[in-house]
């Protein structure tokens, strides 16, 4: 399966590689992590019995395993209380994209360090090295990434609406010292959507590329174009239309690209949903035939849903002259919506998959404590009343388009909504008296604030 909106494609500021999602594992590229190093790991974890504020999980390793190998290892590293409470898969890999719609890492450590197993048995090679310096609102400043081939530093600038505005790209390659190559321009629209960037060759000053975006009334993009300076002109090298319903469900997404005499139709995705869900059931990957003019058909998933809205087992499906069932993979999580681990079974025929995996991602978690984060915390974005609080709770922020989370002093999440605007109510009728920590983030997890209150 390939990612269905590849902002990646064609950029000339970014050299930095990015981990395949969970459902993209059977794939050789699929990003995971390490048994030995995660058992040291698990033996330094924090007892929560033995806290009294309000504990988080963070992610500390990942490990995916085949035929009894590890294939591939991440460990990340935190201070200052930074972890990530997400749940879907895409969120447990250290994915920066530097020139993505928005750039992001979605677990917030300091530092990640990837090994991988080039020859499939030789064994785990350290591969490279990722470290974040952040702001003191919470944003991205600079990135370093450093592998076996090069080393890259990515620096960014905000606007007011701490948006990205330009990213300067750094590396070493061809031999040469880390000096600055390349930045990119970025400009947003009245409700702070990319319209357009630009990426410009700093040392021989000239552009290298363009792209550019549209969206519909409720800020769903509708297109994605992308373009190359070639000798003095701007050159169309890559479009992206993305369709939606009248609920605001991606229906198909199409990609061309030109190959060099011109665009061709290369993917189309296809999305079904069940009823009202906002969670698509069927997602059909398509590839151009050219002789006959036509899409065809090559990979289905159908994925199950458990009661919490996340992904509980999937299935593959490939396509040849007709669908043929290849293999079923079970997500398992914990009592918090964590994702522990995902096993994945090849069909056997008959109606029958094997008992045995025949791979597996693994995820290893420890407790922290959100209350030490104190450079992540920018108080100026977030105020609450009345504190001590009855039945409502009045949420005043400067962050747009989040998630406001509320959790016990368990770190147990006991209340998830959608931010709506600057100014919201929160009915806390439902919750027991007590202390609790009402956490804000916006969509890109770049901006958080936090502050306790009390119900009485």
């Amino acid at each position: 399966m390939k990612s269905f909106v590849p902002i990646i494609l064609l950029s000339a500021c970014t050299y930095t590689t990015h981990a395949v999602p969970l459902q993209h594992k059977n794939k050789t590229s699929a990003k995971n992590p390490h048994k030995a190093l995660v058992h040291v790991l698990l033996q330094k974890q924090t007892n929560a019995a033995n806290k009294t504020t309000a504990l988080k999980k963070r992610l500390i390793a990942n490990a995916y395993t085949t035929g009894g190998s590890v294939l591939d290892s991440n460990h990340y590293y935190y201070s200052n209380g930074r972890g990530s409470a997400n749940t879907t898969a895409d969120s447990y890999f250290d994915n920066y994209y530097s020139t993505a719609i928005n750039p992001v890492q979605n677990i917030r450590s300091d530092s990640s360090v990837n090994w991988h197993d080039f020859s499939s048995g030789a064994g785990l090679v350290r591969s490279d090295t990722k470290v974040y310096t952040y702001n003191t609102n919470g944003s991205i400043g600079k990135v370093k990434h450093f592998s076996q081939w090069q080393q890259a530093e990515f620096a960014h600038t905000y606007n007011s609406n701490g948006l990205v505005t330009t990213i300067t790209s750094s590396d070493t390659m061809n031999g040469t010292a880390m000096i600055p190559k390349r930045s990119m321009y970025i400009s947003y629209n009245s409700q702070n959507l990319r319209t357009y960037d630009s990426t410009h060759d700093i040392i021989n000053n000239v552009p290298l590329s363009k792209r550019t975006y549209t969206y519909n009334s409720n800020g769903n993009m509708l297109s994605f174009l992308s373009y190359q300076y070639i000798a003095g002109s701007w050159l169309l090298t890559y479009t992206n239309t993305n369709v939606y319903d009248g609920s605001n469900r991606l229906i198909t997404t199409e990609a061309a690209y030109d190959m060099g005499s011109g665009l061709e139709n290369m993917d189309k995705d296809s999305f079904s949903y069940q009823g009202s869900s906002v969670n698509h059931e069927f997602h059909v990957d398509y590839t151009w035939d050219a002789g006959l003019s036509s899409w065809t058909a090559e990979e289905m998933i159908h994925n199950q849903y458990n009661s919490a809205g996340l992904v509980d087992t999937y299935y593959i499906y490939q396509y040849t002259t007709q669908w043929d069932t290849m293999e079923r993979d079970v997500y398992t999580y914990d009592a918090n919506g964590l994702l522990l681990r995902s096993n994945g079974y090849l069909y056997n025929g008959n109606g029958n998959y094997a008992t045995v995996p025949y791979d597996q991602s693994t995820m290893y978690y420890e407790d922290y404590d959100p209350l030490t984060i104190q450079k992540l915390n920018d108080k100026s974005l977030l105020t609450l009343y009345p504190n001590p609080a009855n039945n409502i709770l009045f949420v005043q922020t400067s962050i747009l388009n989040g998630n406001i989370n509320i959790t016990n002093m368990k770190g147990q999440n006991v209340h998830s909504e959608q931010l709506s605007g600057q100014q919201q109510v929160i009915n806390t009728q439902q919750l027991p008296s007590g202390n609790y920590i009402l956490t804000i983030f916006n969509k890109d997890k770049t901006q958080t604030a936090y502050q306790q209150f009390i119900k009485q």
